[in-house]
């Protein structure tokens, strides 16, 4: 009996409830299936590891347990269904206790110290998509001397669009991005108005649109901060006016107005590069950088307008990416929401796509509690 089929009488209950279970547990059949000689756990002790919903957790600990021989490389582990056949390879090869340094084939490479931050330093809880093994080996290098870096780490690569969408330029230009992630370690950033977002986004667009050689040696917390406040008030950014006659096609859905307590809202998505200049004029903050990332489908911006003297008005400004998660969301000035426009704009948001069976635009949200 194949092992699939193993764990499905043994654990006849299992009821997986997500898509991501599934897939791991495909992916650690398929591998077991391919190295079958390499197993060093009992099957069954392994599949009792497996809770019944087959969380990601259990399934890892199922794996680990079947596998894992010596140190446990979660790193890869963790990833198992994201993997590539090269990099289930290099995994089976750490397995059987190999340096990962010696693997034949490794995408980038490193020294002794990063090997050893991989495999006991990297956060169990960042998680990435494609290119697994590369982004976890840069990860690595941008943690080397950064104290508290583990904490920043996750933040950090989630917000920097150009680790997101260009990691070819980024590990081009790692030591800019080094210096900046030791930046973002030292800040305090309760204690700043900007957030880390704001100035990624910000010394990205000085470095690779602005100017070539911008530079952050001698920089601190305090002048960038005043840069960014700068940098968002002026009305033309040159180089962006460029874009302006981009256009996207987005999600294809139309605006719809929302009812609350007396007020009227309008939520819906910039498709256009002047719409995004507008937006950043109204409230003063530099959405209209996000223009080629829209363009290039990386990610979306939507605007959710509040009715003023008859007329609709921006007042929050909101950045989806474009696997559906909320990136920021911003009023004027780039400010933060207060709880109650949080509480808004998620009943905005859970409404917004489930349209009335009668196909109204406008939706009543008063008999739903902030």
């Amino acid at each position: 009996m194949d092992l699939l089929g193993r764990i499905l009488k043994r654990k006849p209950k299992l009821n997986l409830r997500k898509l991501r279970s599934a897939e791991y547990l495909l992916s650690a059949c398929l591998v077991f299936s391919k190295y079958p000689g390499m197993a060093i756990g009992s099957i069954n002790e392994s599949i009792d590891h497996i809770d019944e919903y087959g969380s990601i957790e259990s399934l890892s600990d199922f794996f680990a347990h079947l596998f894992v021989k010596y140190e446990n490389p979660e790193y890869l582990i963790n990833h198992l269904p994201q993997l590539a056949l090269s990099e289930i390879e290099l995994l089976m090869f750490v397995l059987q206790g190999n340096n990962i340094r010696k693997f034949h084939s490794l995408p980038m490479p490193m020294s002794r110290k990063e090997s050893w931050v991989l495999q006991n330093e990297f956060p169990t809880t960042l998680k990435f998509e494609e290119d697994i093994l590369l982004r976890e080996i840069v990860c690595s290098k941008l943690l080397i001397g950064a104290k508290g870096g583990e904490r920043v780490l996750e933040e950090f690569v989630e917000s920097c669009k150009r680790f997101q969408f260009n990691l070819q330029t980024f590990i081009k230009d790692l030591p800019f991005w080094k210096q900046a992630f030791h930046l973002c370690c030292k800040i305090e950033w309760d204690e700043v108005a900007m957030n880390m977002t704001d100035f990624l986004d910000h010394i990205d667009y000085r470095r690779y649109v602005d100017e070539n050689d911008f530079s952050l040696k001698g920089r601190t917390a305090l002048s960038l901060e005043q840069e960014l406040n700068d940098w968002n008030n002026r009305q033309e950014y040159e180089e962006l006016l460029k874009l302006l006659h981009l256009s996207w096609n987005g999600q294809g859905m139309k605006p719809r107005v929302f009812e609350l307590h007396g007020n009227e809202y309008q939520f819906g998505e910039i498709k256009n590069g002047h719409e995004l200049q507008q937006e950043s004029l109204n409230l003063k903050h530099c959405a209209l950088s996000y223009i080629q990332h829209c363009a290039d489908g990386h990610t979306s911006v939507w605007s959710l307008k509040r009715k003023e003297d008859a007329q609709f008005r921006s007042y929050i400004t909101v950045e989806i990416t474009a696997k559906g998660s909320v990136t920021q969301a911003r009023g004027l000035c780039n400010r933060e929401l207060t709880p109650e426009e949080e509480g808004l704009l998620q009943l905005v948001l859970d409404k917004y796509d489930a349209p009335d069976e009668d196909g109204c635009d406008r939706v009543n949200l008063d008999d739903i509690e902030l």
